[in-house]
């Protein structure tokens, strides 16, 4: 059925999906249209297809299958449209004083003509230049919604593809639709590969092929945290993406990851008696890694000519306290070696290690730099040590230049400082180990720090686990636990389940709890009571230093539904209404907030005036201001920077009320609530449980199922990521022999 009219007003609109709720008047009595939307704004016209359906809660609407949208025809209406807010400066009168002067040529001199516009009494030059850009791309952005209806591509594809591309997106799914793979986040093969093959690419095509070798390698990285494919499995897996017939296209699918090698795309070589396929970057950053590594190893000229005992020996004496024999050798190797890693659980003295290790670096003269991968890692860091402590990425002074973003100090500009110590060493990834590896000098000691039997982390590579297991740099392992109080069951219970004992869920301790939870909703209401009411009174802590973690996303203890409910328990929605729909997520000011990607180009400025640019994966912190008409997003982190958020990066950020276990790796929080309910099996294991109630710092409370809990202490299958760094490392030292 086919409805044309005027847009009265726009009631809600899903900035992500472009959902949107439209009143429409059609010349009788205005009707509600729902649908998929480009931006539309009082004033212009509609002509859509679709057919009325009756909703129990809001009555007759008129579904919207396709649209096309026109600009206004009526004096009246192109003021409206013209004043509704989409153009910089427009009021009412200014917009009157356009229409009276230009009348029916009025969008004519908005798309071409900013010198005749600024003869308008209010209008500068420089205020006509900005309108007439913004006509002239709401325009250009109409036409490619048209262009792409025809490829069956969303309204919120579209509106995606021209915030990437601009007026030249069409000449880009023209030329290569598979390019939208690499340069738009959440646009997955099959999406572009739809595109392609309404476009008429084969589907044998060895374009199409390339395209899905490289999204293979990609995705195993991002999903998996693989840095390589067995060959066979590669080829495999390609065949499957493409559902193409075995038999009659191996060849072609090999011949294309030829191909993929002669572009210098992959790598291939023979390792594990296996053939073995990597990404150009990967192999290329794990090389490095592996090559830096053994180089700081073999470096004579950082030796630190000193008596370790006799210092160890003084240290213990000034400090009154006895360190044990591993945490001796844990200094000894720091000092002793290039490189070194100091390893173990929650309580075992991996922070006395560090502070010892910095009161002897000062005793000797020698400087050093404090980081770690996270924000609230650096802060915890710092403020256990009494020492300035930053993220990699701050240590590193990530800057903008050209519009694109590079680390000041890198393989050309060397960090300053003689010694590097690098706690959370667990969540550095292959790209954040490279960068701090290129950034130091050929001299200079570095010391890791990190717990082993953490999860690894979320980006691509296990380095820790690799540095360990290469057998080839010196590592320290702690075990002894020196715990948090007389009675604190926090570190005990962690150890005992990493090493497969069945926890005691008495609640006779005063900082480890259990609530039993038979099934996932009453296990939600016990969370929410906990956080909002029960947990702060008892512990007389505010809301915010309350954690919730799961294991999922999914389900009614996932953390996207938790998310809801304490959003709407904590932070109701106000009087005003104020809050901006995104996705899943409505975002209002108070809302606890969490950065889910690296974003190196998004500015931030802090309380002291400062301003830097990068915001990465992990960082948490509180929406302090929201614009629902430009529209933005202003949140305060953890660290005191601010970073306001654009349409455009809107989809960087989720609520935080609840985040996964994945998420909360290098964070502590006073007090964590962990949701122990059925969930994804392939999270229910024994690291996941013992990352999450490691990460609490005064009280973990469990709420769910005490089978739940011994079926994940039972659980000791930990994934099996494709790292060569270990094996890299052998090579690197051997040659270096």
């Amino acid at each position: 059925m086919r409805l044309e009219g005027e847009v009265l007003d726009v009631k809600f609109r899903n900035l992500e999906n472009c959902y949107t709720v439209v009143m429409v008047d059609t010349g009788l009595a205005p009707v509600f249209c729902v649908g998929a939307f480009p931006d539309i704004n009082p004033g212009e016209q509609l002509v859509m297809e679709g057919e009325y359906k009756y909703n129990q809660k809001y009555g007759e609407q008129f579904e919207v299958s396709s649209v096309i949208v026109k600009f206004p025809a009526t004096i009246t209406s192109m003021i409206q449209f013209l004043s509704s807010g989409i153009f910089p400066g427009i009021k009412l009168t200014i917009a009157t004083r356009i229409v009276e002067t230009f009348k029916d040529k009025t969008f004519e001199v908005l798309a071409s003509d900013p010198k005749a516009l600024s003869t308008v009494k209010g209008i500068s030059i420089k205020k006509a230049k900005e309108i007439v850009e913004k006509f002239v791309s709401l325009s250009d952005m109409r036409d490619l919604i048209m262009y792409l209806q025809a490829f069956d591509i969303t309204v919120s594809m579209a509106t995606k593809l021209y915030m990437a591309y601009g007026n030249q997106t069409r000449a880009i799914l023209e030329q290569n639709p598979y390019k939208i793979i690499e340069d738009i986040d959440g646009i997955g093969f099959k999406t572009a590969d739809a595109i392609a093959v309404k476009m008429g690419i084969p589907l044998n095509s060895s374009e199409r092929v390339i395209a899905a070798i490289t999204y293979i390698l990609t995705e195993v990285a991002n999903q998996k945290g693989h840095t390589y494919l067995f060959y066979d499995d590669l080829v495999s897996e390609t065949i499957s993406l493409l559902t193409l017939n075995p038999q009659e296209h191996i060849d072609l699918v090999e011949t294309s990851i030829s191909t993929c090698e002669r572009l210098g795309r992959i790598i291939l070589f023979e390792k594990f008696e296996r053939k073995v396929v990597m990404s150009y970057i990967l192999y290329h950053k794990e090389k490095e890694i592996a090559k830096k590594l053994i180089q700081l190893m073999n470096a004579t000229s950082n030796n630190i000519p000193v008596d370790i005992d006799e210092n160890i020996k003084e240290y213990q004496q000034i400090h009154k306290i006895a360190l044990d024999e591993k945490q001796i050798e844990a200094i000894k190797n720091s000092l002793m070696y290039g490189v070194s890693v100091v390893t173990g659980g929650p309580g075992t003295g991996k922070t006395t290690i560090i502070k010892a290790i910095i009161s002897m670096l000062n005793k000797l003269g020698k400087s050093y730099k404090l980081c770690a991968p996270t924000g609230r890692a650096a802060k915890r860091l710092s403020e256990s040590t009494g020492m300035p402590s930053s993220t990699i990425h701050r240590a590193l002074h990530l800057a903008l230049n050209d519009e694109t973003s590079k680390f000041v100090y890198n393989e050309t500009e060397d960090l300053d400082e003689d010694v590097i110590i690098v706690d959370e060493v667990s969540m550095c990834d292959v790209f954040v180990m490279h960068s701090l590896l290129l950034a130091l000098k050929k001299d200079a000691r570095v010391i890791f720090v990190g717990d082993k039997d953490q999860l690894p982390s979320v980006g691509a590579g296990n380095v820790l686990s690799d540095m360990i297991s290469s057998q080839v740099i010196p590592v320290s392992y702690l075990s002894r636990i020196y715990r948090q109080g007389e009675k604190s069951m926090i570190s005990y219970n962690a150890h005992e389940i990493n090493n497969g004992k069945m926890i005691a869920l008495d609640n006779k301790s005063t900082d480890f709890f259990f609530q039993s939870a038979d099934i996932p909703q009453t296990a939600l209401d016990i969370v929410v009571d906990m956080v909002n009411n029960r947990l702060p009174k008892y512990f007389n802590v505010s809301v915010d230093e309350i954690q919730v973690l799961a294991p999922s996303k999914k389900g009614i203890v996932g953390i996207d539904n938790i998310n809801k409910v304490l959003q709407d328990a904590i932070n109701p929605i106000g009087p005003d209404g104020i809050q901006i729909q995104y996705g899943a997520n409505n975002f209002r000011v108070g809302d606890r907030i969490i950065h889910i990607k690296n974003d190196y180009e998004l500015t931030y400025s802090n309380l002291t005036g400062k301003s830097g640019t990068g915001v990465f994966n992990g960082e948490m912190g509180k929406i302090i201001d929201i614009n629902p008409e430009l529209p933005t997003i202003t949140v305060q982190f953890d660290d005191e920077k601010l970073a306001i958020y654009g349409r455009k990066e809107f989809e960087e950020i989720q609520l935080a009320y609840a985040v996964t276990v994945h998420k909360s790796q290098g964070s502590e929080f006073k007090i964590v609530v962990f949701v122990a309910e059925e969930n994804n099996p392939m999270l229910a294991t024994r690291n996941l449980l013992y990352t999450g109630i490691t990460r609490g710092k005064q009280a973990v409370v469990i709420v769910g199922k005490k089978d739940i809990i011994a079926k994940m202490i039972r659980n000791n299958r930990i994934d099996k990521r494709n790292s060569m760094l270990a094996a890299f490392l052998r090579d690197e030292a051997e040659f270096n022999f």
